[in-house]
């Protein structure tokens, strides 16, 4: 799906806890969280980490 979208930058929020849990913290207004059965989705879409100043991984020179 995302090779026929052929978006130009895509984001996956790492600090989103991967729960079951349906309970919400009470007095926060965000809830970053997905179910347990979503990461095999993450993997397909094969993200890459983060580079420092936007270089593409591999050797610098």
């Amino acid at each position: 799906m995302l090779d026929d979208a052929a978006p130009d930058v895509w984001v996956v929020n790492p600090e989103t806890a991967v729960t079951d849990d349906g309970d919400f913290a009470p007095g926060e207004g965000v809830h970053y969280r997905m179910s347990p059965a979503n990461p095999p989705c993450l993997a397909a879409a094969r993200p890459e980490p983060p580079r420092p100043g936007g270089q593409p991984w591999g050797r610098v020179r």
